[in-house]
């Protein structure tokens, strides 16, 4: 559990924490570096490490249920897109082509996921204004 850790306070705005599912790691928005990018740290603190490097505009993220994708808002072509990432091969991939996405979720789908094992089954619900 995390002990009032900080990534680094002192050079940039830290926001939009999410734990992992699994508890262990800490995703975070901040813009230490210039503008708004995801970053994640340990629950027991330590060094924060750059996820998102794709884009000059990335936050809101939100691990899925299984730990191995990241949803996000990423600012693409001056809108705002929802992305997804593959946490292990860091490959972003664009889901939307509107200007107005933001807070993106996972819901699971569907109620039976022992039955979907080994198939992709967790949506992603974004509010579009």
């Amino acid at each position: 559990m995390a002990r009032g850790h900080t990534a680094d306070p002192t050079s940039g705005i830290n926001t939009e924490p999410f734990f992992s599912p699994d508890g262990q790691s800490i995703y975070f928005t901040s813009d230490r570096e210039g503008s708004p990018q995801i970053y994640r740290i340990s629950a027991d603190g330590g060094a924060a490490q750059r996820i998102s490097f794709e884009g000059s505009y990335n936050v809101s993220p939100r691990i899925s249920p299984d730990g191995r994708s990241m949803a996000f808002i990423s600012r693409r072509e001056s809108g705002f897109r929802l992305a997804v990432m593959d946490l292990a091969s860091k490959q972003v991939q664009i889901l939307t082509e509107s200007h107005k996405d933001e807070s993106p979720t996972f819901a699971q789908w569907p109620h039976d996921p022992d039955r979907y094992r080994d198939r992709w089954s967790w949506c992603i619900v974004c509010r579009i204004d």
